[in-house]
């Protein structure tokens, strides 16, 4: 047992978490053995019936075998390590909708050419203090180095593609209302 209260609330959720997760999927997978189960008793006797189910199953297992290898605990562990994130992450995107943000892969960013260009769209992105967070952030794509900054004038969070010095491109990733904000946002995030 933790003797952090925050941290046993934090593995209690997990916990939950993790229940909610393995009982919604086996319910599915229940529901779809149910339905296979129901049509094939209707088409075919019963010793065929399962004789079906059981070359299924075997062949299935054989296949996934063939394409994955042996199924390790670590495997296991990752896809509901994996599972478990995705859920997590639920209300922070309907929160991002919400607020209208653009949770995904950053497509809808406005983007620049040059900081140059960037700085001509708006004055106020010249004077006033700037945060640097950094000039090790990658883009998941292509591995282009950046440089993320908080313009303090305007709330943008922005990404300077690093580069020759006409080369720099830059993308508007959020605006974020305090540097306290963007270090909490940028706290779990990517950084190489």
């Amino acid at each position: 047992m933790d003797d952090n209260p925050r941290g046993s609330i934090r593995n209690a959720m997990s916990w939950l978490v993790g229940f909610v997760l393995l009982s919604t999927l086996g319910l599915a997978i229940t529901s779809v053995e149910t339905a296979i189960w129901r049509w094939l008793r209707h088409v075919a006797s019963v010793p065929l019936t399962i004789a079906l189910v059981v070359g299924a199953a075997v062949g299935l297992s054989s296949v996934a075998a063939w394409r994955f290898g042996r199924l390790r605990g670590e495997a296991v562990g990752e896809v509901l390590y994996r599972a478990a994130f995705a859920l997590r992450m639920i209300p922070y995107r309907l929160w991002e909708l919400f607020m209208l943000g653009h949770p995904g892969n950053g497509r809808r960013n406005r983007r620049y050419p040059s900081v140059g260009e960037f700085v001509l769209a708006d004055g106020k992105r010249a004077g006033g203090p700037q945060h640097d967070f950094g000039i090790g952030w990658h883009e998941r794509r292509t591995r282009d180095a950046h440089r993320v900054t908080w313009i303090e004038p305007t709330g943008e969070l922005v990404a300077v593609r690093l580069g020759s010095e006409g080369d720099q491109q830059v993308e508007v990733l959020a605006t974020i209302r305090s540097e306290a904000e963007v270090e909490r946002r940028l706290a779990d995030s990517d950084y190489a």
